[in-house]
């Protein structure tokens, strides 16, 4: 029970019978006795209100060290969204399309923006993102998508986005849900995914030429990843991003080149791995996604069996040396 309104955050701490502990942390809003103002508006997918969209009400949390927080959702009706009783403060609008297509024609989640000769329609970077400040009756605040220019093509982009080591959970641990857009090197947006429960993400059937890969985090800056895609390039699936609590870093890492004589098994791992080398002596690396060597030995002609217990949860390469040819596989830890 709170005395006064206004925003808390609440902290929950689950600890277990070994000691291990986990916190989660979660904005709320807690209303005075006087209703607080109405913020509304419709969304539109060029000039047809959006039908199905998720519009999110974003603060400054402060008391988390300046984190942005969606503080509500509403979904559209017949384009209009509405969030009521909104006590005084700064806020950051965004809205997403329910739709799970993210190909040819697609509209990309968008925050509100005032309409300039720059920002015509919404903008796609919270930075860009204009701050709204309610302080009493109703206001009306329209969100106008942006759409993407996806042309169709034999293209791939995929990649991994992880826990940066200051991070509440395990270091090297996959992320969901994160949104990931795709930028052609104009910066024109193409289309976007969100990572799924591993944290991997993947643009499939994407046109040949030069992209910017952009992961969107409200609150945290960014640094895009360039990749050029080719005849003799058409697939990139090493893209390596790495979310802290201060920004976001990224990287194109090692790419996979696989010899028919070696076998790698199980995959993904819990503990060891075992490497199968056809009749012949050879040498290893493990990796991680930028190409940092973790560990290294000698394997035999045979079965070897490597334990990797000691290595943190997550995407890594190991890299198998034979003669002068190079086998690189890409492992999950588990």
């Amino acid at each position: 029970t709170y005395a006064n309104s206004g925003t808390y955050t609440v902290i929950l701490t689950i600890t277990d019978a070994s000691g291990c502990s986990s916190n989660y942390a979660a904005t709320i809003v807690i209303q005075g006795s006087s209703a607080g103002s109405v913020i509304s508006g419709n969304v539109y997918n060029g000039n047809i209100p959006c039908p199905s969209c998720t519009v999110y009400l974003i603060t400054y949390d402060s008391i988390s060290g300046g984190i942005l927080t969606a503080i509500d959702t509403a979904q559209t009706s017949q384009g209009y969204y509405s969030f009521n009783n909104v006590i005084a403060g700064s806020y950051l609008i965004k809205a997403s399309s329910n739709s799970t297509g993210s190909g040819a024609g697609s509209y990309l989640p968008t925050y509100y923006a005032l309409s300039t000769p720059l920002f015509p329609n919404g903008v796609l970077l919270w930075s860009n993102a204009s701050n709204v400040s309610p302080n009493s009756g109703s206001m009306s605040f329209d969100i106008h998508m942006v759409q993407g220019s996806f042309a169709g093509g034999p293209g791939f982009i995929g990649g991994f986005v992880s826990q940066g080591a200051n991070k509440t959970a395990g270091p090297g641990d996959g992320v969901e849900n994160v949104l990931i857009l795709l930028f052609d090197d104009q910066d024109n947006p193409i289309t976007y995914a969100f990572t799924d429960q591993a944290g991997y993400f993947k643009f499939e059937d994407i046109a040949l030429g030069e992209y910017k890969v952009h992961t969107e985090v409200t609150g945290l800056t960014t640094n895009s990843i360039s990749i050029n895609l080719d005849a003799n390039n058409q697939s990139v699936n090493n893209v390596d991003v790495i979310v802290n609590s201060t920004g976001i870093n990224g990287s194109v890492g090692v790419k996979e080149t696989k010899l028919s004589s070696v076998n790698l098994y199980p995959n993904p791992i819990t503990d060891v791995l075992t490497i199968n080398i056809q009749n012949q002596l050879a040498s290893y690396r493990v990796l991680d996604l930028i190409g940092k060597e973790l560990s290294k030995g000698m394997l035999n002609n045979y079965i070897n069996s490597i334990n990797l217990s000691n290595l943190n949860k997550g995407l890594y390469f190991i890299e198998i040396s034979i003669n002068q040819n190079t086998s690189v596989h890409q492992i999950i830890k588990n």
